[in-house]
């Protein structure tokens, strides 16, 4: 059975014949440094949120049982 353009698999036979790359170590701490702060400032607005979206349920008289069920575990 005749494989067609669209089924073949161009990239990967590119990516083997290419010769592996070594990210030099002070880049890669970069890298780790930028993540780790991307990762702290989506913590410190999903905490904001959810904070503010349970004050804001339990002044709409909802119990703090079903805020706490709605946040999941």
């Amino acid at each position: 059975m005749a494989m067609s353009a669209i089924d073949c698999d161009y990239l990967d036979d590119y990516d083997r014949r290419r010769a592996p790359l070594v990210i030099p170590q002070h880049l890669t701490a970069q890298i780790n440094r930028k993540a780790a702060s991307l990762a702290a400032e989506f913590e410190a607005r999903a905490r904001a949120e959810l904070t503010s979206a349970a004050r804001r349920h339990l002044r709409a008289g909802q119990t703090s049982d079903h805020v706490a069920w709605q946040v999941g575990p």
